[in-house]
């Protein structure tokens, strides 16, 4: 399993509304953008988010993005006061 460095994601406020709320705009699920090392942008859906620490900071994550060879899912820790983090791809 490869691990990718995170080095911008979202904002905490966009990482819940990716979780918990449903999309108006007529899609299935809201997405979440992560900048990984040297510039690769990956969109995905997340849905799993559980507390790494009591920080409330401090987050570890899993769901899937969409590929042309179908879907890949991910799992990860992201630390929303810095927006950094790593993923890892199945």
């Amino acid at each position: 399993m490869a691990q990718y460095q995170i080095t911008k994601g979202p904002s905490k406020f966009d990482l819940s509304v990716a979780l918990f709320h449903r999309p108006t705009n007529g899609e299935q699920y809201h997405t979440v953008t992560f900048t990984l090392e040297g510039g690769r942008e990956v969109t995905g859906v997340l849905n799993s988010v559980s507390i790494e620490d009591g920080s409330r900071e401090s987050w570890l994550i899993g769901g899937w993005f969409r590929s042309t060879k179908g879907s890949t899912n991910y799992t990860g820790y992201f630390d929303t006061r810095h927006r950094k983090g790593y993923l890892k791809f199945d």
